[in-house]
C-alpha cells in the first residue's frame, strides 16, 4: 500500500468491519513501474455464524483496458454525430 494511501485504506477498511459493503468505488494507482493504472474496488465483510465480522472479501478488478476502450467508443460515437 502505497504511503500516501494509508490513510483512505484505513478508513475504507474500518468501514467494512463495521458490517458495510461497497461496489465498484474506481481508484487510479501507480505501478512499480510509475504507470498509472485504474482499478475497481469492492468489498463485503466476512460474518461468522453468530454474524460477527471477522474478515474482508475484497475484489479488485484493474479497468485500465475497460476505460481506453469507453473512450475510443465514444470518440467513435462522436465521428458518427
Amino acid at each position: 500500500m502505497p504511503e500516501d494511501k494509508l490513510k483512505e485504506f484505513r478508513r475504507l477498511r474500518e468501514r467494512v468491519l463495521s458490517g458495510e459493503s461497497f461496489s465498484g468505488v474506481a481508484v487510479r494507482r501507480q505501478r512499480k513501474d510509475g504507470s498509472p493504472v485504474d482499478i475497481s474496488l469492492s468489498t463485503a465483510p466476512l460474518r461468522d455464524t453468530n454474524g460477527n465480522v471477522n474478515g474482508i472479501l475484497a475484489i479488485i478488478s484493474e479497468m485500465t483496458e475497460r476505460k481506453q476502450l469507453e473512450e475510443k467508443l465514444r470518440q467513435y460515437h462522436r465521428f458518427l454525430e
